[in-house]
């Protein structure tokens, strides 16, 4: 069975217009939409009625389209449509999208999109552009979560004739789907990779100098001192942290990076060691930053099981990243294949400080973690702490990251995804 809604539109020379209407899905029970509400210059968006629902998987979507000069005619021409602030509980169904036009038929070709299992898939035999943000609560009365986008584009070039926007009366939206109105419970928040061998540093900076900020520690002076006691850059510390210098070991075979470069690095001497940071308890180090992040990097020195970092928006638990997965993946002797499909990684390279790896703790990883936000999510808040050994690092890098940025270097391997456990 399909539901409908519909929006009255009669603004002759449209440059931009938008509207907020109401979505409803669902089988049984009858519910009446009665309403007129203004936008711009006086326009009156009427909702359907007589739409049948059980429950309201999405109280509020917004409708926005643009124009565009179609220089054949000279007039102003549909050019996109977007449907923003769609929740993931609206999942399992395809809306079909049609602008009405004064006498009740459709001026577009076909026009819709389904919406996948996880509330986040969007596919479409036309053009768009999806901004994916499940993380984010949406602007209704009942505040579903998930606030994406969906935009088809080149309208004016796609249809086989141009749309000019004063012959658009109407649009209707239709949904039908067997769709649960539940919010999905395996929400990938972060994706977890691993560099080369021998990498100590992250290559975000490097690319992208003016949204990464790094720690790298090597202002102490003070063996055992909190890191709090340093100025940082990436965030404010409290808790435990303590700088570890290479004088603890001289050289010090569980940490102090011997470079803050991404390209891996070999040999050298206790000197080119650098302070390090480590963690020894369950409470753990939380970092606070200023604005919300998606990456976060760091050099994992002499990895344990039990190490873990916990991702936070203010006061919530969003995941929970652990190193046990990178001790599963580098375990046998098969090799480790990069994301291009063509580099391979020997796993016993991974093992043992870079300065000497046969003789400088050789039972446990040295290995550079690339940690990324997914589907809309980014952080303020991490928590890095550990219920066995220590967790030390050195080279922690954090940035907010944009487009393709947010792609992994081809040459990361791909460990695991930790999903949404707030």
């Amino acid at each position: 069975m399909k539901k409908w809604l519909e929006l009255d539109l009669s603004r002759k020379e449209l440059l931009r217009f938008s509207a907020v209407i109401v979505i409803v899905v669902g089988i049984v029970s009858t519910l009446i939409f009665a309403a007129n509400i203004n936008i711009n210059a006086g326009e009156r968006i009427e909702f359907g009625q007589g739409v049948i629902q059980t429950v309201t998987c999405d109280t509020r979507v917004e409708v926005s389209l643009t124009s565009k000069i179609d220089t054949t005619t000279g007039e102003f021409a549909l050019e996109t449509l977007s449907l923003s602030d769609l929740s993931t509980q609206l999942r399992d169904r395809t809306i079909v999208i049609d602008l009405v036009g004064s006498d009740g038929s459709a001026l577009n070709s076909a026009m819709s999109f389904a919406v996948g299992t996880d509330g986040l898939t969007y596919t479409s035999s036309r053009a768009h552009v999806d901004i994916l943000d499940a993380f984010t609560p949406g602007s209704g009365p009942n505040a579903e979560m998930g606030s994406s986008k969906i935009t088809f584009t080149s309208l004016l070039t796609e249809e086989i004739a141009p749309i000019p926007t004063e012959n658009i009366k109407k649009v209707t939206l239709q949904t039908s789907g067997n769709g649960t109105c539940t919010v999905p419970t395996n929400i990938q928040a972060v994706k977890l990779y691993i560099d080369a061998p021998y990498v100590q540093g992250s290559y975000v900076p490097e690319l992208y100098p003016s949204t990464a900020s790094v720690d790298n520690y090597n202002s102490g002076t003070q063996n055992n001192q909190n890191c709090s006691a340093l100025a940082q850059n990436t965030g404010t510390y409290t808790g435990d942290c303590e700088i570890i210098l290479r004088t603890n070991g001289n050289p010090y075979q569980y940490g102090g990076a011997t470079t803050t470069g991404s390209t891996p690095t070999t040999g050298g001497s206790a000197s080119s060691q650098s302070p390090s940071a480590a963690v020894f308890t369950s409470n753990g180090l939380t970092i606070t930053f200023a604005t919300r992040k998606n990456y976060i990097g760091f050099w994992w020195s002499a990895g344990s099981y039990g190490n873990s970092i916990k991702f936070y928006r203010g006061s919530t638990l969003v995941a929970t990243m652990t190193g046990d997965e990178v001790y599963t993946l580098l375990s046998g002797n098969a090799g480790l294949t990069a994301l291009n499909g063509s580099t391979q990684y020997t796993k016993s390279n991974y093992y043992g400080h870079p300065l000497n790896a046969s003789t400088l703790d050789p039972g446990e990883p040295f290995v550079y973690f690339h940690a990324y936000a997914v589907n809309g999510f980014n952080f303020d808040k991490v928590v890095l702490n550990t219920t066995g050994n220590g967790l030390e690092y050195d080279n922690l890098t954090v940035a907010n990251l944009g487009g393709s940025q947010l792609t992994p270097k081809n040459t990361l391997v791909f460990v695991t995804s930790y999903s949404f456990t707030g």
